[in-house]
């Protein structure tokens, strides 16, 4: 009898959704997907499928004489969804266009009921609306972008976790500073000549590889006054070390107040360190030990003039957020990767002559980049999404700048918005006035 009525209760609290026996994947899983905008505005479509995807963040740490290394697991990043969401019927058009307007003007967390992972909350990152009228007239298909973001009660606010980034580059920089004086060694003038060497170079590779791009008038002297400072540094009997440093991370890192974008500027310090991590010796001597060091402290620099550029601002977009944090991941891990590759070089030697890479500031520097990424992260709600759409007939781009801006009526409007259609689109040539239908344009939301 209680076997008999259990059944019973399981099968009304299945008939109710309300639970009874575990549902089977096909009961589970269903072929629609509700997105419900910010403003509550809902739209149901067929879901076509998508992926989730989500990176793990660790630590590493190499000890001398100790095979392996340790991992310090920083726990896993943002989910990613991609939705591919298709509109059907009579008005699946309107219904897409009203969906893909619906991302363009608003700001904010989507409440989702995803067919597989039930409900969930994303922010937009980009959008692709593939309208084929003649193909398939009765079908729209949206394709889109999204990342989940911390929850509500995990989150900060934007101007906490730019002085939170802030602070984590200045200790970053002490730390650096204290590890160079701390390893740097002059015992022989080859070790002082070397440290000069090392510092001649990495001069050299600043002018090379950083530019400004506003404000040169006002940084321009300050650059000659620090270079003039590094020299008379390196002209003493013996280099001050502590002295040195700060003069490399002022010259390298006072680019970063001439650029306008964060996106360029960490793409400029990628290029320096990339550079720079390579003034390296080939053999391991007492010498090499001073220029390696030397050559440390001068990526290391570099490394923490990236993460400020995290806050410089300029991004036009949510997807170029995403970009400059992982151009972020992928610079420290590469460098880290390289200052290793060096260490491996002495490895045969005594204890004391030794390399040990980033041995008193990794953590700091660590600290510095996971700190400028969360910047980035929290900057994803006042960042406009991505569309990339597909012309249903020739227009010219004007009309397109028009058609998703608002842009004429107003000369300086009209300007500014047609620059952003051809930048963003790299256009050239005859398409920088007519464009045919079938071609996609990027647009931003």
């Amino acid at each position: 009898m209680a076997d008999f009525l259990a059944n019973i209760a399981n099968t009304i609290l299945s008939a109710l959704g309300l639970g009874g026996e575990p549902q089977s994947w096909a009961t589970r899983l269903r072929e629609e997907i509700t997105l419900k905008s910010p403003k509550g505005n809902t739209y149901t479509a067929r879901w076509s499928g998508g992926t989730r995807s989500v990176s793990n963040n660790v630590a590493r740490f190499k000890f001398p004489e100790i095979p392996g290394e340790r991992v310090q697991d920083l726990r896993a990043g943002a989910d990613e969804y991609d939705l591919i969401v298709l509109f059907e019927g009579e008005n699946n058009d309107i219904n897409a266009s009203a969906f893909v307007d619906e991302l363009k003007n608003n700001k904010g967390n989507w409440s989702i009921e995803h067919p597989v992972r039930g409900p969930v909350s994303l922010v937009w990152l980009h959008t692709t609306e593939n309208m084929q009228p003649v193909e398939s007239g009765n079908l729209t298909i949206v394709g889109s972008t999204w990342i989940e973001p911390l929850p509500e009660t995990a989150a900060e606010s934007a101007a906490k976790a730019q002085a939170d980034a802030e602070r984590a580059a200045m200790a970053a920089n002490i730390a650096a500073a204290e590890q160079f004086d701390a390893i740097a060694q002059q015992g022989t003038p080859g070790q002082i000549q070397a440290i000069i060497d090392t510092a001649g170079k990495a001069v050299s590779t600043i002018n090379k590889t950083l530019a400004l791009i506003e404000n040169a008038s006002i940084i321009d002297p300050r650059i000659t006054a620090i270079g003039t400072a590094i020299q008379n540094t390196l002209d003493g009997d013996l280099i001050d070390t502590s002295k040195l440093s700060g003069q490399f991370q002022a010259l390298t890192q006072i680019y970063g107040l001439g650029q306008t974008s964060s996106v360029d500027a960490i793409s400029m310090y990628e290029n320096y360190v990339s550079e720079a991590v390579q003034n390296v010796p080939t053999q391991a001597t007492d010498d090499g030990l001073a220029q390696v060091a030397t050559t440390e402290m001068i990526v290391s620099a570099g490394l923490v003039g990236a993460t400020r550029s995290a806050l410089i601002g300029g991004l036009t977009s949510r997807g170029q957020a995403i970009t400059a944090a992982r151009d972020l991941a992928d610079l420290m891990g590469d460098t880290t990767q390289a200052l290793d590759d060096i260490r491996t070089l002495y490895e045969d030697r005594a204890i004391d002559k030794k390399y040990f890479s980033q041995s008193g500031a990794y953590a700091d520097i660590q600290a510095s980049f996971r700190e400028s990424i969360r910047f980035l992260l929290f900057s994803l709600n006042g960042l406009p999404g991505e569309r990339l759409i597909t012309l249903t007939e020739d227009k010219s781009t004007l009309q397109i700048a028009h058609d998703e801006y608002g842009a004429i009526g107003n000369e300086e409007s009209e300007t500014y918005y047609l620059d952003v259609l051809l930048d963003t689109n790299g256009l050239m040539d005859d398409d920088i006035y007519w464009l045919p239908r079938g071609r996609q344009v990027l647009v931003y939301a």
